[in-house]
């Protein structure tokens, strides 16, 4: 993950996922912390995506709107990437950016 050059610390994706995080998640690393996200497509704009601890704790999830000039499929790999965080989401796929924008807060 290039991203990480940037980072001091970050945590390693821990051994085993929680119960309470989807298969589907994937371990952002952070400095000092990570998270596991989860996208879901609610429509053919709208995404609804969760944040959870590395305990399991849902930390935010929230409809999310895809602003980037091009479509993104989620049915093809893709990888979360660094800046996200409750509000904005970036998502690596196919060698472009997708930015997600925070529409309704759900938790």
């Amino acid at each position: 993950m290039p991203d990480l050059k940037w980072l001091k610390t970050t945590l390693a994706v821990p051994d085993k996922k929680h119960e309470q995080v989807p298969d589907k998640a994937q371990w952002l690393s952070g400095e000092g912390a990570g998270s596991w996200f989860f996208i879901q497509e609610t429509s053919a704009t709208e995404f609804e995506i969760t944040r959870f601890s590395e305990k399991g704790i849902v930390e935010c999830k929230s409809t999310f709107e895809c602003v980037s000039e091009t479509s993104f499929h989620i049915s093809q790999s893709f990888q979360f990437i660094h800046l996200s965080h409750c509000k904005e989401v970036r998502i690596s796929q196919n060698n472009r950016t997708y930015l997600f924008v925070r529409k309704e807060r759900i938790i």
